[in-house]
C-alpha cells in the first residue's frame, strides 16, 4: 500500500522546473564493489505490477554495450525519458564507477492550478542519492534488493509524469485514494491464501462481509484488466525488451 502510494504521489515531487536536455553526463558515483555485483540491482528494476494502477505503463531496458544499462520510458513528450547508466571498472577491478546520463522531455501538467513542468534535475538528484545508497549497501555485503525497488518507484514516477494520460490518473488517484484503494486491494485479494497454523494445517477463518468483499474485488479486478486490455491493443509494437517480458543477459 505504502509503495503504490508513493508511485501516485511521485509525479507531484518530480513536477517542479525545466531540466538542462543535455546529452552529457550528469555524475558520476563510485561503488567499493566490482561492476558484475554493481550491475546485478540495478538491471533488475521492474514496475509490471504498476499496471493493476496505471495500465499500459512499461519501459524498455536494453544493454546498448557491455556495463551500459538503460531504460527509455515512452510518453507523450517531444522524445522518451532515458536513463543511462555506464559501469567503468576501477582500481583493478575491485570498484566500479557508475556514470550517469539522465533526459526526460518537457511535459507539463497543472497541480493546484499552477502548471508545472517535469524537473531533469530533481530526477538527477533522487538518481545520485539512490545510486549512493545502493554503493553503501553492496559495499556493507547486502544484494541492494531495497535499492532495486527504489530504482523501480523512481522509473515509475518517470514513466507517469511524463505521460500526460498516466499523470492526469495519478492525479486523479491521489485526489480520490479510494479508488486507488479498491484497486490495491483487488490485487492484493485475488492471491489470497489461508495463513498456516503452527502445524502446517490451514486455518479456516469466517469473515460476514467476505462475499461483498470478493464481488467488489472481482469487479475491479474485471475493469482492470479490461481497460489494460485496451491499452495493449493500442501500443505499438518493439523488438527491445518491455518490463511485462522476462530478462535478456
Amino acid at each position: 500500500m505504502r509503495f503504490w502510494g508513493f508511485a501516485v504521489l511521485a509525479p507531484a515531487v518530480l513536477l517542479a522546473g525545466c531540466g538542462e536536455g543535455s546529452d552529457a553526463e550528469d555524475f558520476a558515483v563510485e561503488i567499493k564493489r566490482p561492476v558484475e555485483v554493481v550491475y546485478a540491482p540495478l538491471l533488475a528494476a521492474d514496475i509490471s505490477q504498476a499496471q493493476i494502477v496505471f495500465p499500459g505503463i512499461t519501459f524498455q531496458r536494453s544493454r546498448p554495450s557491455d556495463g551500459e544499462i538503460l531504460y527509455t520510458i515512452p510518453g507523450s513528450g517531444s522524445f522518451p525519458a532515458t536513463v543511462r547508466l555506464k559501469l567503468e571498472a576501477k582500481d583493478g577491478g575491485q570498484a566500479t564507477v557508475v556514470h550517469a546520463f539522465v533526459r526526460v522531455p518537457e511535459v507539463h501538467a497543472t497541480i493546484g492550478g499552477k502548471e508545472m513542468v517535469v524537473s531533469e534535475r530533481k530526477i538527477e538528484n533522487a538518481l545520485q542519492g539512490l545510486l549512493k545508497a545502493t554503493g553503501r549497501s553492496l559495499e556493507m555485503g547486502s544484494s541492494a534488493k531495497s535499492e532495486t525497488s527504489g530504482l523501480s518507484t523512481m522509473l515509475l514516477a518517470i514513466a507517469v509524469a511524463t505521460n500526460e494520460k498516466q499523470m492526469a490518473r495519478a492525479l486523479d488517484l491521489k485526489n480520490n485514494p479510494e479508488k486507488l484503494t479498491t484497486l490495491l486491494l483487488a490485487f492484493s485479494g485475488s492471491g489470497r491464501s489461508s495463513e498456516p497454523s503452527v502445524n502446517g494445517s490451514a486455518i479456516r477463518t469466517v469473515d460476514p462481509d467476505a462475499a461483498q468483499e470478493q464481488r467488489e474485488f472481482a469487479q475491479a479486478d474485471a475493469e482492470w484488466k479490461q481497460e489494460r486490455a485496451l491499452s495493449q491493443a493500442a501500443a505499438p509494437t518493439t523488438n527491445v525488451e518491455r518490463t511485462d517480458q522476462g530478462y535478456e543477459y
